[in-house]
C-alpha cells in the first residue's frame, strides 16, 4: 500500500504544474551547473550576432525607442552583409513617429532579409488581433507538410487559449510578415506555439529562422531536425553560464550611429542571424534562470543558438514511467534489504540516479527525470523500511509481550528476527507436554495473607521458568497454581528435538528435587509450602497463534494435552507421571530415581491406561516424609478421624471386580487402605466388596444395603514385599452409613487384636 501510494504520489507530483516548479528550482540549477562545471555548455554559434538597446544606447538616442525613421536606417544598414534574418523581439505597438509609417512600410518590404518581429498574447479584447494569414500560423498547413498526414488534435499543443493576438501597429503591420510570440512564463520553457483557436497557432518568434517548419507523426521538425518538446509542446532552453552571452554582446549604439552616417554594417559572418535586444535599465524585465536572475533577452538569445545549432535538450522518453518505476525499487529495497546494507544500497542508488541524470544532461543534453526518480527512490524506500521496522517493533513488543519468560531469553531473541507469517503460521508437530501442579494450593492460601501467598508462588513460578529453560523447554502459560511447559520444538528453527523426552524428564526430576529442599526451609522459615506434582505425555500437537490484531497467544493445542493433565492428576506428590508414549522414547538412566508402572483411570477410557510413575526422592524417603508431614500440618491436612489397623491375623479381603482381591490394612471413617499387587494411580475408581473369616461380616454389610463398594484412590505407594498400598475413599455413602461399615468392621476384629493408629 505504502509502494502504490508513495508511486502515484510522486508519479502525479512529477506531471504537475507543481512538480514542474520543484524541478525549476531544485533539479535544474544543479544540472546546468554540473554542466557548466564539466565544461559542457553548448557552443554559441559564431553566426549570431545580438546588440543591445542598452544604457549606453538610450544615453545616445535620449529616447526609450527609436522612431520608424531610425528603425528603417537601422535595419538597412544590415543590408551589405546580407544576414539571413533580423530578430526584433519587439511589439511594434505603439511605434514613435508613426508619421513615417508608409515610408517604413515601404522601406522594410524592400529589405533582402526578412525581420522576425514579436506578437503577444493577452486578455485585452479592445485591441484588433494580428492577422495570421502565413503558412506557419496554419496548423493544417503544418500537419500536411509531413510524411504523415495529422489531426489537429494529435499535435503535441496545448488546447486553444481565449488569448488575442497583438502584434505590430495596424499602420506599419504589413511590413513584417515574420511575426512570432515571445511569451514566456518564467519557468524556462519556451512554447514552441501557441493556439489562438484549433486552426490558428503562433510559432515562437526563434522559429521563424527556419526555412521549413512542420509536423510529422505528431513532433515539430525545423528544417528537416526534430524539435523535442514536453508534453506540452515546449521546450527546455538550452542555457549555458550567461557571462559567455553577455561576452558577446554589442551596444545597438554603434550601429545606429553608423545608419544616421549612411554606412553599412561589414563585419558580420556569412548567414548570420542579428538579434536586437532590449536591456537598458530599468526597462530590461529579469527572470529566474538555473544561473539566478538573467534578462529575458538572454533566454531568447539561447533560444535562437538552439535554433541555429540544433542543440537542443531533449526528453528521455515516459518520464512519469521511470519516476514510477525507481519509486517501486525504492519500494523493494526498503521490503527486502535490512540495516546498514538497506541504508547503504540506498544511498548509492539515489546517488547514481544522480550522477546518471547528470552525466546523460552534461554529455547528451537529455532531460532525464532524476531529480524525481531519486526522491521517489529515496522516499518510497525510505518509508517503507522505516514502515517495516515499525511492523517489526510492533511485532516484536507482541511477540516479546507473548514469549518473554516462557522461552529462553536467547531464543527468544532468535524468535524475534523470524517473519510474522511463519512465527505465526499452525503446525503440527510431536513434543513432550509438562504439567506441573501445586498441590493444594487455595488451602495454602487460607492459612496465609494473599500478599505473602502470591509473592511466594510468584518466586516458585519464576524458579520452574528458569529450570525449564535451562532444559531447553517452553513455558505455554501458567495456571494460576501451574504451569503448561512442552519440550523439542524450537520457535526460530520449526524444528523438533529428538531428545525431548529425555530432556522433559531430566527437568521434571529437577523440579522436584528442588521443589523438596525449598519446602524444607519454607518450613524452617515458616513460610508457605508448595509441594508439586508432574505429568508428562509425549504426543502430536498444534503450534500457534491463536490471538488477534491486538494481542499475540502462542499455544498449543491437542488431545495430547488433556492427557499429560490427567497424568499429573493420578501423580503422588512430589513424583512425575509419565504416559506410556514418553515412557517409550526415554533412555536416561537417572540415578536415585525409581520407576514403577501404575494404573490410571482416564476420563473417556473405560479400561485402565499404563503410566509410569517417577520417584525421584527414591533415596531421599525420610526428607520426603518430612516434607509431606510439614505440609500436612501446614494445610490442616492431617488425619483428623481415627484410624484402626487391621492384623494380619484377621483377614479381611477386598474382593475387586477388575485388580483381583486385595487385603484390608486398616480403615477410618469413610476410608481404608487396601494392599493389591497392582500399583493404582491416583483418582482410579475401584469396585469391590468384602469378604471375612466372618460371615457375619457379609451378612451385616447386606443388611444395611452395601454388599459392595465403591472407593476411588486417593494415594499410593509400593510395600517392600512387592505389593502396593493404597487409600481409598470410599464414595457415595451418607454419614450414617460411614458410621455403620466402621462399626461392623470394628466388631469383625476381635477387641482383643484391634489396634487404633490414628
Amino acid at each position: 500500500m505504502i509502494v502504490a501510494v508513495c508511486t502515484a504520489a510522486f508519479s502525479g507530483l512529477y506531471s504537475s504544474q507543481w512538480g514542474e516548479r520543484i524541478e525549476r528550482r531544485a533539479a535544474h540549477p544543479i544540472a546546468f551547473q554540473i554542466r557548466h562545471l564539466l565544461g559542457m555548455d553548448p557552443k554559441i554559434d559564431p553566426r549570431l550576432k545580438v546588440y543591445a538597446f542598452d544604457d549606453s544606447t538610450l544615453k545616445y538616442v535620449d529616447e526609450e525607442d527609436l522612431t520608424l525613421k531610425q528603425w528603417a536606417d537601422t535595419l538597412e544598414s544590415f543590408i551589405k552583409a546580407n544576414p539571413k534574418a533580423v530578430i526584433i523581439p519587439k511589439l511594434f505597438g505603439t511605434p514613435s513617429g508613426r508619421e513615417y509609417a508608409k515610408h517604413f512600410e515601404k522601406r522594410i518590404q524592400q529589405l533582402p532579409f526578412p525581420v522576425i518581429t514579436a506578437a503577444v498574447l493577452t486578455h485585452d479584447a479592445s485591441r484588433a488581433p494580428l492577422r495570421m494569414e502565413q503558412d506557419f500560423s496554419d496548423l493544417e498547413s503544418l500537419a500536411a507538410a509531413g510524411k504523415f498526414q495529422e489531426t489537429l488534435q494529435s499535435l503535441t499543443l496545448p488546447k486553444a487559449s481565449d488569448l488575442n493576438p497583438i502584434g505590430p501597429h495596424p499602420t506599419i503591420e504589413k511590413a513584417f510578415s515574420h511575426v512570432g510570440h515571445i511569451n514566456y512564463y518564467d519557468d524556462f520553457f519556451f512554447e514552441t506555439f501557441v493556439r489562438v483557436n484549433e486552426k490558428k497557432a503562433l510559432p515562437a518568434a526563434p522559429l521563424l529562422l527556419a526555412d521549413t517548419l512542420y509536423f510529422d507523426d505528431g513532433d515539430l521538425y525545423a528544417d528537416g531536425t526534430e524539435i523535442p518538446t514536453d508534453s506540452r509542446g515546449r521546450v527546455l532552453i538550452n542555457m549555458g553560464d550567461p557571462s559567455k552571452y553577455y561576452e558577446r554582446i554589442y551596444a545597438l549604439k554603434s550601429v545606429i550611429k553608423r545608419a544616421s552616417q549612411g554606412e553599412q554594417v561589414t563585419t558580420l559572418p556569412d548567414n548570420s542571424v542579428v538579434l536586437l535586444l532590449f536591456m537598458f535599465s530599468p526597462n530590461v524585465d529579469m527572470t529566474q534562470s538555473p544561473f539566478g536572475p538573467i534578462p529575458e533577452g538572454l533566454v531568447l538569445n539561447a533560444f535562437v543558438n538552439s535554433v541555429l545549432t540544433k542543440q537542443w535538450v531533449r526528453f528521455l522518453p515516459m518520464g512519469v514511467f521511470w519516476v514510477a518505476v525507481f519509486c517501486l525499487i525504492g519500494g523493494a529495497l526498503g521490503l527486502y534489504f535490512q540495516g546498514s546494507q538497506f541504508w547503504i544500497t540506498l544511498a548509492a542508488g539515489t546517488f547514481s540516479i544522480f550522477v546518471a541524470g547528470c552525466a546523460a544532461f552534461s554529455y547528451g543534453s537529455i532531460h532525464t527525470p532524476w531529480f524525481f526518480s531519486g526522491l521517489g527512490l529515496l522516499t518510497t524506500g525510505a518509508t517503507v523500511f522505516l514502515e517495516k521496522y515499525r511492523l517489526i517493533d510492533k511485532k516484536t513488543r507482541r511477540v516479546r509481550a507473548a514469549l518473554d519468560g516462557l522461552v529462553p531469553q536467547r531464543q527468544l531473541l532468535e524468535i524475534i528476527k523470524q517473519p510474522l507469517a511463519e512465527l505465526t503460521k499452525p503446525s503440527e508437530h510431536v513434543t513432550t507436554i509438562m504439567f506441573i501442579d501445586v498441590i493444594g494450593f487455595y488451602l495454602t492460601a487460607e492459612t496465609q495473607a494473599p500478599a505473602n501467598v502470591f509473592l511466594s508462588l510468584k518466586d516458585l513460578l519464576s524458579r520452574l521458568t528458569n529450570t525449564i529453560h535451562s532444559f531447553d523447554g517452553i513455558v505455554d502459560k501458567t495456571t494460576g497454581d501451574g504451569m503448561l511447559c512442552f519440550f523439542g520444538y524450537d520457535y526460530v528453527t520449526g524444528k523438533v528435538d529428538p531428545e525431548h523426552a529425555n530432556k522433559a524428564l531430566a527437568c521434571a526430576i529437577e523440579i522436584q528435587r528442588t521443589s523438596l529442599e525449598l519446602n524444607l526451609k519454607a518450613h524452617e522459615n515458616h513460610k508457605a509450602l508448595f509441594p508439586l506434582r508432574i505429568g508428562l505425555n509425549t504426543g502430536n500437537v498444534f503450534i500457534g497463534d491463536l490471538g488477534n490484531s491486538q494481542r499475540m497467544d502462542f499455544t498449543i493445542i491437542g488431545h495430547a494435552i488433556n492427557f499429560a493433565k490427567r497424568l499429573e492428576s493420578a501423580c503422588e506428590d512430589y513424583c512425575v507421571m509419565l504416559g506410556a508414549s514418553t515412557y517409550d522414547l526415554i533412555s536416561l538412566e537417572p540415578e536415585g530415581v525409581g520407576i514403577k508402572k501404575k494404573m490410571l483411570q482416564i476420563k473417556h477410557y473405560q479400561e485402565l491406561i499404563e503410566g509410569y510413575e517417577v520417584d525421584p526422592l527414591a533415596q531421599l524417603q525420610e526428607q520426603r516424609q518430612a516434607a509431606l508431614s510439614a505440609y500436612w500440618n501446614f494445610a490442616h491436612k492431617a488425619q483428623h478421624s481415627p484410624r484402626w489397623e487391621v492384623p494380619e491375623s484377621v483377614r479381611i479381603e477386598a474382593i475387586t471386580k477388575t485388580h483381583g482381591k486385595g487385603r484390608v490394612v486398616n480403615f477410618s471413617l469413610g476410608g481404608m487402605a487396601i494392599e493389591l499387587d497392582q500399583y493404582l494411580a491416583r483418582g482410579v475408581i475401584l469396585e469391590f466388596h468384602i469378604e471375612s473369616q466372618s460371615p457375619e461380616l457379609i451378612e451385616q454389610l447386606k443388611k444395611i444395603g452395601l454388599p459392595s463398594l465403591v472407593g476411588e484412590i486417593r494415594w499410593g505407594r509400593p510395600k517392600s514385599n512387592g505389593l502396593y498400598l493404597h487409600g481409598i475413599a470410599l464414595q457415595n455413602l451418607t454419614e450414617d452409613q460411614s458410621k455403620e461399615i466402621q462399626r461392623i468392621l470394628r466388631s469383625t476384629v476381635t477387641s482383643t487384636t484391634l489396634r487404633k493408629t490414628g
